[in-house]
């Protein structure tokens, strides 16, 4: 595969979606079915990895590689590449590795409506990135991996119909988490080969990995075309932290974890605490919430907006072990006022790299 000689100048960057729990075995589809050889060679043959006369004759799952997390279920498969024609010997057969990751919305803890909205919304954040921007971004010169293929099918539509009292009905609400349910993602990646991934990152590492962010938010600077199409398709404002996208479910939490934490700590400064600002500042941060989101939205037109990783931390970042080059990073979000380094996709925010040297990013 050709994912190291992308980004043979440095840093690598990734996305790195949320929260889908891993569900059957990692060769099978969103369906059930078990990955063909036929559709693996469609995929390589659509991204240019081989050639026409050339076909995936056998899959494996490299040994120790298979990770099952709450969020996802991975692993790196060896495939077995060979004429496309008449079956191949097996000396004649060469090798490539390639990461897959799966995502299923049924294997997803026990949630509210618009938790499992938004943690699917991120999901599918990664999915639109990797199909309709990484391409227009490592034509820029970012060293991305490339998805060679991208299997997306999370419907995450407007909320469910209020009922009188403005919540979605019981009914509406089952429908719509069904449908959520049904769907997921399934993302075959080249490999980062020869890149690693380390934290905690050191001065220089830290300096790569900025570096790389800053080369990421130059890429769309202020490039309004671009930065509108990527509102309309991805976050539409940078960042998972956001309060359009964590809602106002948990700015109501807030009280009462303001509450538990003063009665936790106010022995240590009790006239502190006694004051009104601090003993009110939970309510004072959630009246005056939306309209700082409001002053940070972004727009694709305005001064010094950008793309942005949404979720900029070492271990979304690849670095070449050795070397200490400079180099590119990626991300996935509109965003302006403030760039970034993380990575969901919306305007205006930074990116991030992981380990000694030469780094790249992944969506």
């Amino acid at each position: 595969m050709a994912a190291a000689s992308a980004a043979a100048s440095g840093p690598l960057l990734t996305l790195g979606g949320e929260f889908a729990g891993p569900t059957g075995d990692i060769l099978e589809g969103l369906d059930g079915a078990p990955l063909g050889l036929d559709g693996l060679t469609s995929a390589l043959r659509s991204a240019g990895e081989i050639a026409e006369d050339r076909a995936v004759v056998g899959v494996e799952v490299v040994p120790g590689s298979e990770l099952r997390w709450t969020q996802s279920h991975s692993a790196k498969l060896r495939l077995a590449l060979g004429p496309s024609a008449n079956g191949c010997s097996p000396d004649r057969q060469v090798h490539s590795t390639v990461y897959l990751k799966k995502v299923l919305a049924k294997g997803m803890p026990p949630k509210s409506l618009s938790a499992l909205r938004r943690d699917l919304a991120s999901n599918r954040n990664e999915a639109r990135f990797y199909r309709e921007f990484a391409p227009i971004l490592a034509g820029r010169g970012l060293p991305l991996l490339r998805a060679l293929l991208v299997d997306e099918r999370i419907a995450v539509g407007e909320s469910s119909e209020p009922a009188p009292d403005g919540a979605p009905s019981e009914e509406a609400a089952a429908r719509e988490e069904a449908a959520l349910r049904s769907g997921g993602l399934l993302l075959l990646m080249e490999s980062a080969d020869g890149y690693w991934q380390t934290s905690p990152l050191d001065t220089s590492q830290a300096a790569e990995s900025l570096h790389l962010l800053a080369r990421f938010h130059a890429s769309a600077w202020q490039d309004a075309e671009l930065l509108s199409a990527v509102a309309g398709r991805l976050h539409r404002t940078g960042g998972y932290w956001t309060l359009e996208q964590r809602g106002e479910e948990e700015l109501r939490r807030m009280g009462e974890h303001w509450r538990q934490y003063v009665a936790g700590f106010s022995s240590l400064a009790p006239e502190l605490f006694r004051r009104p600002g601090v003993a009110e500042l939970a309510a004072r941060v959630e009246r005056l919430a939306p309209w700082v989101a409001r002053q940070l939205a972004p727009s694709p037109g305005d001064p010094f907006a950008t793309l942005i990783h949404g979720d900029y931390k070492a271990m979304n970042i690849f670095l070449r072990e050795g070397q200490q080059g400079r180099d590119e990073a990626q991300c996935s979000e509109p965003g302006c006022k403030r760039p970034r380094v993380a990575g969901q996709g919306a305007p205006a925010r930074p990116c991030r790299s992981t380990s000694s040297g030469r780094a790249w990013a992944s969506a």
